[in-house]
């Protein structure tokens, strides 16, 4: 979970990237809903009067579900292993190959939020439009340790707090995102002689 953790944060700071005012636009790491509450306590992006500065990405993972089976059914009762994979390796100077029988992968589903962010309408117009264009074929494949995994779009809302006139106003945009992936752990492969 960490793997695909690091892999959706690393797309998000290197494929998702928009400048504004000539800054590129930060991306924090992923938190947990709790995490996210604490951090704000210790913000380091304000400035000398201790305001926060606009504008800024952060994404907040929600607890891992129980993945989406593509086929609708669990058909297979128990644990088989598969001859799967085969590992090319140097052994005594030769080349030669290991095979693993690994089973089948567990399937989870990680609802991410994207959270933007800023006090200019621009800013928000930019990042609703790389939302769209990357999502344009309404999913997104990540590669945690180059296993292909959509990354989905389920919506775009908009929070802004603009009715209060007193306070400080900025824009809230909040995309949610389902990962759709799976689980394999290395203890659970079997190498055959």
């Amino acid at each position: 979970i960490e793997d695909i953790d690091r892999e959706v944060q690393r797309v998000f700071k290197s494929e998702f990237e928009i400048t504004s005012q000539g800054n590129k636009v930060p991306v924090l790491d992923i938190f947990s809903i709790q995490r996210f509450a604490e951090y704000m306590k210790t913000w380091k992006y304000t400035d000398t009067k201790n305001t926060v500065q606009l504008p800024f990405i952060a994404i907040v993972r929600e607890p891992v579900k129980r993945g989406t089976n593509l086929g609708g059914t669990y058909n297979i009762a128990s644990i088989p292993k598969f001859n799967l994979w085969r590992r090319p390796i140097l052994k005594n100077g030769k080349k030669s190959v290991e095979y693993y029988r690994i089973p089948q992968p567990v399937n989870i589903d990680i609802p991410y939020t994207v959270h933007f962010y800023s006090e200019k309408q621009r800013d928000v117009n930019k990042m609703d439009e790389l939302m769209l264009h990357q999502f344009r074929a309404s999913q997104y494949y990540v590669f945690p340790n180059n296993h292909c995994m959509p990354l989905k779009m389920d919506n775009m809302d908009d929070n802004s707090q603009l009715s209060d006139l007193e306070s400080r106003r900025f824009y809230h945009k909040a995309y949610t995102l389902t990962l759709h992936g799976y689980l394999l752990r290395e203890e659970d492969f079997e190498k055959l002689s």
